[in-house]
């Protein structure tokens, strides 16, 4: 129960967006991750409360539209078709929020150091873990992915930070 109440209280704390954030989610919802890429298109993670369940979901696509792309399609299966990961050392961390759509994995990834910029990306790889594409976040995304450790989602296999999908021009 108390993490229950932990959870209803993390989702229901006041929304963190601004009108200067871009993001997918609705004015409901919580904004877990949200950037521009590089190629102006928008992702975003978002979180919400259901009836009886958290809704959890990615979009992709452009500000103004319906998103290109919307997983899973009830957000109230997002807690169980997504998984997440933390990790870090004394002076860095990374997130890393992984799903599946048909044969494709999906990493949003978020990383700081005390001595980097803060940067955040979008992976896309085939089951053999050859890169499709990779999306890198302007600097001015937001990043509150390390609250999912609150709500249970699986925990990801760590894919590690050199793989960056240089290799799709990423």
């Amino acid at each position: 129960m108390k993490s229950s109440f932990l959870t209803a209280l993390l989702v229901s704390v006041a929304l963190q967006s601004t009108a200067s954030e871009v993001s997918l989610c609705g004015p409901s919802e919580r904004i877990v991750f949200s950037c521009t890429l590089e190629n102006e298109k928008i992702a975003s993670v978002c979180l919400g409360n259901g009836e009886s369940a958290l809704l959890l979901q990615y979009r992709f696509g452009a500000m103004g539209v319906t998103p290109e792309l919307v997983f899973p399609a009830s957000a109230a299966d997002g807690q169980k078709l997504m998984s997440f990961t933390s990790y870090g050392a004394a002076k860095w961390e990374s997130s890393e929020l992984l799903f599946q759509i048909g044969q494709h994995t999906y990493r949003v990834h978020s990383y700081s150091g005390v001595y980097d910029e803060p940067q955040a990306w979008i992976t896309i790889r085939e089951p053999s873990g050859s890169c499709i594409a990779s999306f890198q976040c302007r600097p001015d995304y937001v990043n509150e992915l390390i609250t999912l450790n609150q709500i249970g989602l699986p925990e990801a296999s760590r894919e590690p930070l050199k793989k960056k999908c240089r290799d799709a021009g990423g």
